[in-house]
This record gives C-alpha cells, structure tokens and sequence, in this order.
C-alpha cells in the first residue's frame, strides 16, 4: 500500500515543479492532488500554511511568492533577513521601515501598574520603567 503524500510533501512538489508560486496556486494544488473536502479548505490551508512557514525546504520572499529553498541563494536570505532601515534623522523617520516603539496599552499588559512609568523622556522612550531586583535584601 502507497503512503499518501502529506500537504506540505504535496506543496514542496509543486514547488519544485514550478520554481515559484503564490500561496493560492500552491493551496489549489494540494487541495486538488490531496482530495481537500470544501469544508476542510479553511482549516486545511491554515495548516499548510503555517507548516510552510516552519518548514525549511520553504522561503517565502517579499513578494509574498513561495520559492523552494533549493532556488533562493544564501546572499537573497541574508538581504531579507536584514533589511530593516532605521532613519538617520528626524527628517527620515517617515521612511521608517519598522517601528521599534511599544505602545502605552502594550507595556501595560508586560508590566504591573505599579512598575509602569507613562512619562516620555529620551533614556525611557517606550515608558518601561527598569525596576531593581531586591533578591538579595
């Protein structure tokens, strides 16, 4: 008796058949090639998905195209794996790619009301107060 391919073995053939390929074409795929019942789509591509992600034979570039790994050199890894741009000045921090800043709701969740400092300044620019352990006392 054949072993039935799982979805992420059935997603990394296409791929490698195809060179590259949006998430939709690989999901039509497997779900074709795996006999996916129309209420098992949703469940089924999250999944996959998510497997994808995990999964190393897999990169998805950004382009949002899934590439097998095989296809993406060491140095288009890299790139993507560094290119975040912090601005040199006040004047460019409209171009900012990323924004390092946590929110006032965010830090309240991550600390106790009595350990959180809403004040602004430039040593504490996310309003995170650093409390001293008392361990040792």
């Amino acid at each position: 008796m054949q072993k039935k391919p799982t979805l992420v073995e059935e997603a990394y053939r296409f791929l490698c058949k195809n060179k590259k390929a949006d998430f939709k074409e690989i999901l039509k795929h497997v779900k074709k090639q795996c006999n996916i019942a129309k209420e098992d789509e949703e469940k089924v591509g999250g999944d996959l998905y998510t497997a994808m992600i995990l999964d190393t034979n897999f990169f998805l570039k950004n382009d949002k195209i899934w590439y097998p790994r095989s296809e993406v050199s060491l140095e288009e890894i890299k790139e993507q794996m560094i290119r975040i741009e912090l601005p040199t000045s006040k004047e460019d921090s409209s171009d900012m790619t990323v924004d390092l800043t946590l929110t006032t709701d965010l830090t309240k969740t991550l600390l106790d009301d009595d350990e959180f400092d809403e004040s602004e300044d430039e040593d504490d620019a996310i309003g995170i107060k650093i409390v001293e352990d008392n361990y040792d006392e």
